[in-house]
C-alpha cells in the first residue's frame, strides 16, 4: 500500500532524527542545534562548510527547530532530486555546533529564447540564539560565491524578510500570478466563448476529450511544457530525469491530458495525440499548458477542473498561469479576480543578477527581434548609465550589440538594482520614470526602452516547488 509505506517512511525518518539527537545529547557532544531554553552562545570561530551525508539527520532537526518544516517526506524528496548532492547544503558551525543552514538547487531557466543557469536558495535559517551575530550574512555570502563559482548567473528565493536581502544587493523580482473565480460562473463563461467562436466559415477543429494521464505519456507533456516555456520567463528546463522526479514527488493529486479523439490507434490508445495537460491539486490548477494551435484544449482542461470542483463541493477554482495567459481573461469575465502581486502569504520573490551585462549580451537576439516587431526605425541607440558606468545598446539593420563606455543622446540613468529589474522584465520603464526611480535624457529613451526591454515579469510554476501534502 503506497499510503502505508509513505506514512511509515515519514514516521521512521522523524524517529531516526530525534533518536540521533537524543543520542548526541546523552554522549555529551555539541554537534547539534541548541534548544531555545539554553543560554545563547557566541558564534566566534564560525565556519561555513559543505554538508555531508551524515549531516542530514541533524539538518532535518535544525530545520524543524527553525521553520517547523519541511515534512520528513519532503526532506527526503529533496534528496531524491536528480542532481542533488549533500554538498548543495552549506552549514554554519561554531566548533562542532550547527548554527545555521542554506540549500541551493541548481537548474536552467528559460528566459525568452535563451536558457540561463540559475540557483534557487532554500531554507536559509539560523537558530534564534545566534541571530544578529552575522551568521546569516556569512551563509548568504558563501552561497552566492558558490553560485558564481559554479557558473550561475542568477539566484532567486522566497522570503518574508525582504529587508535583510535588499540590504545585500537583492531586488524584489518576479510575481505571484493567478486567477480565482467560482466554478459555475467559469463554466458558463467557457460555454459563452465556445458559442462566440462558432462560425459556419471557420475550419472544423478535431474533437477533444479530457482524461487522466498515464506515466508512459510523460514525454508528451514534457514536450508541451518546453514549447510553452520558451514563450515566457521563469520556467525550469525539465529533462527526463527531472520530470520523473517531479511526478514521483506528488506535489499534485491528478494530471489530466487533452487528447484529439481521432488520434486513437487501437487498444489502449497508445498512439493518441496529446495537445494539452493540467496538473491539479484540489481545486487549484498548478500548471496548464496546451499546444498553441489548440486553444480549445486549454479551455476544456479548465472546464474539467471546474466540474471536479463542483463535484467536490469546492465553489472556487484557482488557476496559476503566466501573466499573459488568455485563460485569465476568461475567469475575469466570469466575475473572478486576477492577482499579479509581489507578495503572497507574507512572502516575496527576490533575485540577484550577478553579471547584468552578460545577460544583456545574451538578450541581443531577442532585443533585435522586438525592435523589428515594434517597427522601430533602425539604426538606433539606447544608452544606459548605471551608477556611473556607461553602456549603449546599438542596433543596426541586421543585429544588436553592446558598446561599453558610451551613452549617446538618449539614455536611461538608474541604480544597479533597477538595472537588474529592468533586464529581468520586472520594471515598467514609463511608470518607473514617473515615480523617479530612473531618469531619462529624452522621451525617445523611454519609448525605445519600453519596446526593447518590456515589462514581462518572471513567473515560476508552482508545480516545481509546492511541497507534497
Amino acid at each position: 500500500d503506497p499510503m502505508s509505506s509513505s506514512s511509515t517512511q515519514q514516521l521512521s525518518y522523524q524517529e531516526v532524527a530525534y533518536q540521533a539527537a537524543d543520542a548526541v545529547r546523552s554522549n555529551g557532544h555539541s554537534a547539534r542545534p541548541v534548544s531555545s531554553g539554553e543560554n545563547a552562545a557566541s558564534a566566534e570561530g564560525l565556519h561555513i562548510v559543505p554538508a555531508r551525508v551524515g549531516d542530514h539527520v541533524l539538518i532535518f532537526q535544525l530545520l524543524q527547530h527553525i521553520f517547523h518544516a519541511p515534512s520528513a517526506a519532503e526532506f527526503q524528496a529533496a534528496q531524491d532530486a536528480p542532481l542533488y548532492e549533500p554538498s548543495d547544503r552549506l552549514i554554519a558551525r561554531a566548533g562542532q555546533r550547527m548554527l545555521g543552514h542554506v540549500h541551493t538547487v541548481n537548474n536552467l531557466m528559460q528566459f525568452d529564447s535563451v536558457q540561463i543557469p540559475f540557483a534557487e536558495i532554500r531554507d536559509l535559517g539560523v537558530l534564534p540564539e545566534f541571530r544578529g551575530q552575522g551568521v546569516g550574512t556569512r551563509l548568504l555570502q558563501a552561497v552566492e560565491e558558490r553560485i558564481v563559482g559554479e557558473g550561475g548567473q542568477l539566484a532567486v528565493l522566497r522570503t518574508g524578510e525582504p529587508k535583510f536581502f535588499a540590504s545585500r544587493g537583492w531586488v524584489v523580482c518576479g510575481r505571484h500570478c493567478y486567477s480565482t473565480a467560482t466554478a459555475r460562473n467559469t463554466l458558463a463563461q467557457l460555454a459563452d466563448v465556445e458559442t462566440e467562436e462558432q462560425s459556419p466559415l471557420a475550419p472544423s477543429q478535431p474533437a477533444i476529450k479530457i482524461c487522466l494521464w498515464r506515466q508512459v505519456e510523460q514525454d508528451n507533456i514534457a514536450g508541451l511544457h518546453q514549447v510553452n516555456a520558451e514563450q515566457g520567463r521563469g520556467c525550469v528546463i525539465r529533462n527526463h530525469a527531472y520530470w520523473r522526479w517531479l511526478v514521483s514527488r506528488h506535489g499534485y493529486d491528478r494530471i489530466y491530458v487533452a487528447v484529439e479523439e481521432h488520434s486513437s490507434s487501437g487498444p489502449g490508445d497508445r498512439g493518441r495525440k496529446i495537445v494539452g495537460y493540467a496538473a491539479l491539486r484540489g481545486a487549484r490548477i498548478l500548471e496548464l499548458f496546451a499546444a498553441a494551435d489548440h486553444p480549445l484544449a486549454a479551455r476544456q482542461l479548465l472546464a474539467r477542473a471546474c466540474s471536479d470542483a463542483i463535484e467536490r463541493g469546492e465553489p472556487t477554482v484557482r488557476l496559476d498561469a503566466p501573466p499573459f495567459d488568455p485563460l485569465h481573461r476568461v475567469m475575469q469575465r466570469a466575475g473572478g479576480r486576477f492577482v499579479l502581486s509581489e507578495m503572497e502569504h507574507g512572502n516575496v520573490l527576490m533575485a540577484k543578477l550577478f553579471d547584468p551585462i552578460h545577460l544583456l549580451q545574451q538578450m541581443r537576439g531577442d532585443i533585435f527581434a522586438r525592435a523589428r516587431k515594434a517597427g522601430l526605425s533602425l539604426p538606433l541607440e539606447l544608452g544606459l548609465l548605471v551608477e556611473g558606468e556607461k553602456f549603449q545598446l546599438s542596433l543596426t539593420r541586421r543585429s544588436a550589440k553592446i558598446v561599453e563606455g558610451k551613452l549617446g543622446r538618449s539614455y536611461l540613468t538608474c541604480g544597479r538594482g533597477e538595472f537588474s529589474r529592468l533586464l529581468l522584465g520586472d520594471f515598467d520603464v514609463a511608470k518607473a520614470e514617473a515615480a523617479e526611480n530612473i531618469g531619462a535624457s529624452t522621451r525617445v529613451a523611454i519609448e525605445v526602452a519600453r519596446a526593447l526591454l518590456p515589462y514581462r515579469p518572471l513567473w515560476f510554476p508552482p508545480l516545481d516547488h509546492l511541497p507534497a501534502e
